[in-house]
């Protein structure tokens, strides 16, 4: 066992100790998909985003009171965009969590991706796009628009594409999910997150 594969067997156990099994089943399944893009888009960059993806969900079941206090506590203003978002809430929580209580594995590139993945960034990187894909297609999730999007992404065959047809590929993809979410908070009259309008329109000149 390589020094990186022990660490990441380490982290395994720590996370899955903290979680509900639900949680963690999906937990699990958003590193299988991390990996899997990794493979295609960042090949040398694998544990990291195995890590990002063992971490993306470590706050997630905090009450709101929770993740209030943990964003006060490391002088995060509470806006109106942040008490109209909870369900957003434990992305922001989870970058401090991981630097606090996972700083061995909590590089910047790591913690960004975690702040970023569920509503997307104005300049989201490969890496960010990849955990916030990842959590959105990964195979235990059931939901109608996370199937249509994994089904969309996966047969279009993006291994048998030259590297710059597959990033396009993804980022038409990650475009799709984007304008998805939108799509279902407008349609029940939610408030949409500025991170995530700010995701959009910054991801549709990319394609």
């Amino acid at each position: 066992m390589t020094a990186d594969e022990k660490k990441l067997s380490e982290l395994f156990e720590r996370v899955s100790s903290e979680m509900s099994p639900y949680r963690f089943a999906h937990t699990v399944g958003v590193e299988r998909a991390a990996l899997r893009l990794g493979e295609l888009y960042l090949p040398d960059d694998l544990y990291e985003l195995r890590v990002a993806a063992l971490l993306h969900d470590i706050t997630k079941e905090l009450t709101v009171e929770q993740h209030l206090d943990i964003l006060k506590s490391n002088g995060v203003e509470i806006t109106e965009n942040i008490l109209r978002s909870p369900k957003t809430l434990h992305a922001r929580t989870a970058e401090f969590e991981a630097r606090r209580c996972f700083s061995e594995y909590a590089t910047d590139r790591v913690c960004q991706s975690l702040r970023y993945h569920t509503t997307g960034s104005e300049n989201m990187t490969l890496f960010d796009a990849i955990i916030y894909l990842a959590d959105y297609i990964e195979d235990t999730r059931t939901f109608e628009d996370c199937v249509y999007l994994r089904n969309y992404f996966w047969s279009a065959e993006p291994e048998k594409m030259t590297f710059d047809e597959r990033e396009r590929h993804l980022w038409r993809t990650v475009y799709l999910s984007l304008d998805m979410t939108v799509r279902d908070i407008e349609s029940v009259g939610g408030y949409i997150s500025e991170e995530t309008l700010t995701a959009k329109a910054a991801v549709m000149k990319r394609i």
